[in-house]
């Protein structure tokens, strides 16, 4: 049913008795509602497979736990990670002076480090339950952790503890090796962006151009709603590969908007609809653009300020921390260093570095280093370290930012190709009808001629795919989906006005 393996992987305390009772309670509730479903669909369609719903939710019910499991184990290795090449360089400040569990002991207190406050807490319950020491504690947890990363860092600074070999090379050793696997993941980002953009132009531009052909021939719509519904799938594969080539260090983490703002976005994107649908009688794709595109300016508004911030953070950090360095050679103190950069930095940016809620993680990790710099007595070898790692970081966001435009263009052509494509393609088809016409009958004549309706569809998945496509786009580049309304406004606007100007060609 569920491995041991898996519980210790997700850290999740769940004994044989309690799976069962979460599974039972599951499945029953998910079969009763796919019991109901089931039955009112063969009371509508009176087909009989319709019922086959019903052992799927027992299904569903079943697996939803292992589902979940799995999940929160993605989750503690993705967060883990995210925070190992800082808590890396925390450990290779205190080299010389504090043992490596001393170090991880402050973490505690630091928020930006919540995922590794955690797994130390593992530590110590693994410790006290098998009656072992802390670098013996560490090294079994290495052996069921699901990140390898972690594992390494484990057992490095076990070893350390343990004294074997000499702890300031071995830990200045293993910061290294986090930042260079930080570059190299970034390098790997170009792969996963080769991938994203295959099934892009596939999802987006071939399969629907060649379906499109077939309907507008056929007069069949059906091809055309299969092809609008296989590109949702797509989208969400294009969306987990961009997640996985974005650096885990260098997300950003916007506010999400909460729910009562996301209700009143979606009423208004009903009632504009309906306006400029019903009332002002505009085409179906452009009255569907145009909402799309109003109700995405003040998402755009609002995230533009937090993405510009985010990235003016990203590129003043590594000077901000070497500035830091040089005023700690002279003598003062990092809290005090900040005060007299005053004139050679925007201000907004080194208020960030006294009040980091809702700022970006680069950030927090960074007031995080300073504050542990501190308590160590902020040498300026320590606060060199901080400047190093911040520079690395810097430039592997430098280097994805160049493979991410570049995707972004990609995405753009998509749009253009797919568009006019499919403008070329319906007029070409009306001239052919046209000219053939006199010769063949009425029948015939129907089926070459694209109905209004065919067009419409046609049209429609233009905008919307445009519109998905500037999401991914803008997710991209910047980091999040909230983030790419700024792009997803200008693909429909592309694609609405390549349609308008086909229209009137």
């Amino acid at each position: 049913m569920i491995s041991n393996k898996l519980l210790e992987e997700a850290n999740a305390e769940l004994s044989r008795a309690k799976i069962k009772r979460i599974i039972r309670k599951r499945v029953c509730f998910s079969l009763a509602i796919s019991t109901i479903i089931g039955f009112i669909l063969y009371k509508m369609t009176h087909i009989f497979v319709s019922i086959s719903i019903i052992p799927v939710g027992g299904l569903i019910g079943f697996f939803s736990l292992m589902f979940e499991l799995l999940l929160q184990r993605n989750r503690r290795e993705t967060l883990v990670e995210k925070e190992l090449p800082f808590v890396s360089t925390v450990l290779a400040m205190g080299a010389n002076h504090v043992p490596p569990f001393s170090v991880l002991k402050n973490l505690i207190e630091l928020h930006a480090f919540s995922q590794t406050k955690k797994e130390y807490f593992t530590i110590l319950k693994k410790a006290k339950t098998e009656h072992v020491t802390l670098s013996r504690a560490a090294a079994l947890i290495s052996e069921i952790h699901p990140s390898a990363r972690f594992q390494e860092f484990l057992k490095s600074i076990s070893a350390s503890e343990r004294g074997v070999g000499d702890p300031y090379y071995s830990l200045r050793d293993l910061s290294k090796t986090e930042l260079s696997t930080l570059s190299h993941k970034v390098e790997l980002s170009q792969e996963k962006f080769g991938v994203a953009s295959s099934l892009i132009l596939v999802s987006f531009a071939i399969v629907p151009l060649t379906m499109m052909v077939f309907s507008l021939i056929t007069g069949n719509t059906q091809l055309l709603y299969l092809t609008s519904l296989l590109s949702l799938p797509a989208a969400f594969g294009a969306n987990l590969l961009i997640e996985q080539a974005y650096p885990l260090g260098l997300k950003p983490e916007p506010k999400k908007p909460s729910r009562f703002l996301l209700t009143i976005l979606a009423l208004l994107l009903v009632l504009c609809f309906v306006v400029f649908f019903s009332w002002l009688k505009l085409p179906l794709h452009l009255a569907i653009g145009v909402s799309l595109l109003l109700c995405s300016i003040p998402f755009s508004l609002f995230y533009s300020k937090h993405s510009s911030e985010h990235s003016q953070s990203i590129k003043l950090m590594p000077s901000i921390a070497r500035d830091l360095a040089e005023e700690a050679k002279k003598g003062y103190p990092p809290s005090q260093s900040i005060g007299r950069l005053t004139k050679k930095y925007p201000k907004k940016i080194l208020m960030n570095l006294y009040n980091v809620e809702d700022k970006p993680y680069l950030t927090k990790a960074y007031v995080a280093l300073l504050k542990q710099a501190e308590k160590l007595g902020a040498q300026p070898e320590q606060l060199d370290i901080v400047a190093e790692t911040m520079n690395v970081i810097t430039n592997a966001h430098s280097t994805y930012n160049s493979k991410a435009n570049l995707f972004r263009m990609m995405v753009y052509g998509s749009v253009v190709i797919f568009t006019t494509s499919s403008v070329i393609v319906i007029r070409t088809i009306s001239e052919l009808a046209r000219k053939m016409s006199a010769g063949l009958s009425l029948s015939a004549i129907a089926l070459l001629h694209p109905s209004p309706s065919l067009k419409g569809v046609v049209y429609v998945a233009v905008v919307v795919n445009s519109y998905l496509l500037g999401i991914l786009a803008g997710k991209a580049v910047k980091g999040s989906l909230l983030f790419g309304f700024v792009d997803a406004i200008i693909t429909t606007l592309l694609a609405l006005f390549l349609l308008n100007i086909g229209g009137w060609l």
